[in-house]
């Protein structure tokens, strides 16, 4: 094992990657102001924002190896993933209606669901294309591997789940991203590939546009879909939802005949 940082390091590194985030939003809103009302130069504004800050983090983070876990079996992880996800979407379903009331919606995520609504397309390119190819390089990638370097892992597992968090600028957000950062970094702590926190990444964000693909299809169809139908596919989804808690267990404390040949980098 090898020895963590001293508390010059861990405080240098936290600044490091406060100041990455930072320079993320502020060059975001530079580009926004500029690109004004266009959803395709928005588009182009925020991979940019994202492309100048990912090229700042390989100048100060590329040098770091994650801790990581080869799987045996990739397509039962992805399975597994997918149910896990499923679980966590409901139950931030449940914790946004309860935070409603103390932290009511605010005008731009009113703004931004509106636009979505509007433009599926736009909708689907920023939340199931965008967001998880960038954001999980950005954080797990490079800010996760970069705090393993001064922190043990469980504490830079913690510490990156809080600024992807704080990166959402919203506390409803803030919250339920923090403990979806911590999903992520254990998926990739567990694999240390990428592929797989991106994958759920994209699964989270698809069952959250679920409602507003389910809305617009109603709307192309011109009806409603059945209350029998919305009854069946509800217990359909919480006996999902009760394999994607067991999956999520499985993946974090896998058996021991799967350990065998698992290769451990730390």
């Amino acid at each position: 094992m090898k020895a963590r940082g001293s508390f010059f390091d861990k405080f240098y590194a936290i600044f490091v990657v406060v100041l990455l985030i930072i320079t993320f939003e502020v060059v975001l809103i530079l580009l926004s102001a500029i690109s004004g009302d266009s959803l395709i130069m928005v588009i182009i504004s925020m991979i940019a924002s994202y492309l100048i800050v990912l090229l700042f983090s390989r100048k100060f983070l590329i040098n770091s190896t994650p801790i990581s876990t080869k799987l045996s079996n990739p397509i039962i992880l992805y399975i597994r993933i997918a149910l896990s996800t499923l679980t966590f979407s409901l139950l931030v379903t449940y914790l946004f209606a309860a935070l409603n009331n103390v932290f009511p919606a605010t005008d731009v995520e009113i703004e931004f669901h509106r636009i979505i609504e509007n433009n599926l397309w736009y909708g689907f390119i920023m939340t199931l294309v965008i967001a998880p190819i960038f954001e999980e390089i950005l954080f797990r990638r490079y800010i996760l591997t970069y705090l393993q370097k001064s922190f043990n892992p469980r504490w830079a597992l913690v510490i990156s789940a809080l600024m992807f968090g704080a990166f959402h600028l919203n506390v409803r957000q803030a919250i339920y991203a923090s403990l979806f950062g911590l999903m992520l970094g254990v998926i990739y702590q567990k694999t240390g590939k990428l592929r797989y926190p991106m994958f759920m990444h994209f699964c989270f964000n698809l069952y959250g546009m679920f409602p507003i693909f389910l809305s617009a299809f109603e709307k192309a169809r011109g009806q409603e879909i059945s209350l029998v139908t919305l009854n069946v596919g509800f217990i359909m989804l919480l006996a999902l939802c009760a394999f994607g808690m067991f999956s999520f267990v499985k993946i974090i404390w896998p058996p021991k005949e799967e350990d065998k040949g698992y290769k451990r980098y730390v």
